[in-house]
């Protein structure tokens, strides 16, 4: 079951508003990768700038943050590895993205009225 979306918003940290935000368009800001979609630092970085409505840049304590709990709230489907070239990536699972996306799209639906026992409304 899941929160609906007024009280899940009220309860969160702004960081963990951000993660929610990244996870949930992981399917926009990451790459395909054979695991699912990874999401590298620098990129994470500048997708958290673009969603601080232009307030600056993200700074480097709210990108850990955010990756942090990418990686605790996601469990196994979300995981933090470093590249070859050094770089921290977040990979989100197959299974991760294809819930997510499922979730958004429900989510997108439900924003366009709301289904009352005389039928729906605007």
């Amino acid at each position: 079951m899941t929160l609906p979306e007024p009280v899940a918003e009220r309860g969160l940290t702004a960081n963990v508003e951000r993660a929610r935000d990244v996870a949930a368009d992981v399917i926009d800001y990451g790459r395909s990768v054979s695991a699912g979609y990874t999401v590298a630092l620098s990129e994470l970085r500048t997708v958290l700038t673009a969603l601080n409505d232009g307030e600056g840049r993200a700074y480097t304590e709210t990108v850990g943050r955010v990756i942090e709990y990418l990686d605790e709230l996601g469990g196994e489907d979300v995981q933090v590895k470093e590249t070859v070239n050094g770089e921290r990536t977040v990979v989100f699972s197959g299974g991760f993205v294809r819930r997510t996306v499922a979730w958004r799209d429900q989510s997108k639906q439900s924003d366009h009225g709301v289904v009352v026992e005389g039928g729906a409304t605007r």
